[in-house]
């Protein structure tokens, strides 16, 4: 049944041309820092995003110019949770087997204060449903203390997303229209 959903909504996100969101960029900037303007926190885990993927690397790079620690995941294994490296504008990246950029190995690991997740489809109830993989759901297990938000598009949103035993809860939803809160 998870399958089919991711299934579906990878179709779904296919359809719709990404370009109509372009012009909200700056509502999802300004719902991302009026979150975390409220929360103590010094370092943020974002991911490099694929071309489907809300482009966060503009937050990313505003949260750096502000102060913030800025690191991106790197896979270890396969099965295993996300590192996060310290990420700095130039340095460079390396495409995995996901072909998905992420920092070298050899750079600073760091501890989030909050995990920025990719969404392919999410509902009110703060589940969301991603490529399957469960990096994502490891990782939050690794990382108790870290503020899990989730950043997509508003037609991402399903009514329901059926839950397996791994699978780990969002504090947040960043979209376009919205955070959407526990």
């Amino acid at each position: 049944m998870k399958n089919k959903l991711r299934i579906e909504l990878k179709q779904l996100k296919k359809k719709i041309n990404l370009k109509y969101t372009e012009y909200d960029f700056v509502r999802y900037e300004n719902n991302f820092f009026s979150l975390i303007e409220s929360f103590n926190i010094k370092t943020i885990a974002g991911f490099h995003p694929k071309s489907d993927e809300v482009n966060i690397l503009p937050i990313l790079l505003k949260a750096m110019s502000t102060g913030y620690k800025v690191a991106l995941p790197r896979i270890i294994q396969k099965n295993s949770y996300l590192k996060f490296i310290k990420w700095m504008k130039d340095d460079r990246l390396e495409k995995n087997d996901y072909g998905i950029f992420e920092p070298k190995a050899a750079g600073e690991e760091v501890i989030p204060d909050i995990i920025i997740t990719p969404l392919l489809g999410f509902d009110r109830s703060m589940n969301r449903i991603g490529y399957g993989g469960g990096y994502y759901d490891r990782t939050f297990i690794k990382y108790p203390n870290a503020i899990r938000v989730g950043i997509g598009y508003s037609f991402q949103e399903v009514k329901n997303i059926p839950l397996e035993d791994h699978d780990q809860k969002l504090d947040y939803i960043v979209i376009e229209k919205e955070i959407i809160k526990k």
